[in-house]
């Protein structure tokens, strides 16, 4: 299997689906025109349901991340890293927004990102 599933997470599946795969593109584990494990596989490896894989990967295409090859599945689709990182600022920007707005301090905040990118040699970026 190439992740996992987190079933104890507030994080729909399809949505933790949708992260992995973001993740492995990133991290260059997926590059362009790779073939990801079809619908069903997936589903069976993860112990999932068909449809909560179907739709991770329909919103994928949605995004532009996927491609449908009519009768061989799914591929990885060439990514704009800038365009692709700008879309996930936004995202975190509205989550940023969302806790600000909820009376969570900034210092809390901080130290999640601090604890989130500790680990990882190259955070200056």
């Amino acid at each position: 299997m190439w992740f996992y599933i987190d079933f104890n997470s507030n994080t729909p599946v399809y949505q933790q689906i949708k992260n992995k795969i973001k993740e492995q593109i990133i991290n260059k584990k997926l590059n362009p025109d790779d073939q990801i494990p079809s619908i069903r596989e997936n589903a069976k490896n993860l112990d999932v349901n068909l449809n909560t894989v179907a739709r991770a990967y329909r919103e994928l295409v949605a995004e532009g991340v996927l491609e449908v090859m009519r009768g061989k599945g799914y591929k990885v689709k060439d990514l704009n890293q800038d365009d692709f990182q700008s879309k996930r600022i936004k995202e975190f920007e509205k989550i940023a927004h969302n806790c600000k707005n909820s009376g969570i301090p900034f210092k809390k905040l901080k130290n999640v990102l601090e604890d989130t990118f500790k680990d990882v040699n190259n955070n200056a970026d």
